[in-house]
């Protein structure tokens, strides 16, 4: 994740806790940068990592990465060789992370997930030996379908957070709370409550 941050913030040193994986917690500028009196380059991006969800922060990585592949392409088209390697080391960083934030061996998608970020980093290999602008067009092509998937992961969990009733779908009609039995309904079952006074 170091090396992430590091893409969008090359001037700044980014400081990791790891009580959620793949969140950043702080960042502090590097002191060159500080000397300079410098200033933030980008603060909504800079803000935006500092509050996004661990799903948001991969789509990040992803997209990132994918934005690299055409930089590297720019770069091989005008005989920038030595910059694209640069940018091709920093694609190989991401990839790394993204793998190396793949730990939960009981998910069922852990495995196939890893053996995918595992593949793509096989490919930059080959990439970064042959300098094909095919191969790299593909590497492109399969972070931009990881980058959909995990937008739409990202969306459908920021759906689910702002629904007032997180574990009922929003689909689900919820019943008028007036009357006690309303509440039985409201949590699925055929229950009657009989209140005497």
């Amino acid at each position: 994740m170091q090396r992430f941050a590091q893409s969008f913030f090359p001037r700044y040193q980014v400081q990791f806790h790891t009580k959620t994986n793949l969140k950043i917690e702080t960042l502090i500028w590097s002191e060159d940068h500080m000397r300079n009196g410098g200033t933030v380059a980008n603060p909504y991006l800079e803000q935006e990592i500092m509050s996004a969800s661990p799903i948001r922060l991969r789509q990040m990585l992803i997209n990132r990465a994918h934005e690299l592949c055409s930089v590297v392409d720019q770069m091989w088209t005008v005989g920038q060789i030595r910059e694209a390697d640069g940018w091709l080391l920093r694609i190989r960083d991401i990839l790394g992370e993204l793998l190396a934030g793949v730990r939960d061996e009981s998910n069922v998608v852990a495995r196939p997930t890893a053996d995918f970020y595992v593949f793509l980093l096989k490919m930059l290999t080959e990439i970064s030996e042959s300098r094909s602008s095919t191969q790299l067009s593909q590497l492109q092509d399969l972070l931009a379908i990881e980058n959909e998937t995990w937008r739409l992961l990202n969306e459908r969990e920021r759906k689910e957070s702002t629904s007032p009733f997180p574990h009922v779908p929003s689909s689900h009609h919820i019943p008028s709370l007036a009357s006690p039995n309303s509440y039985a309904a409201l949590a699925g079952g055929e229950y009657s409550l009989n209140l005497e006074l």
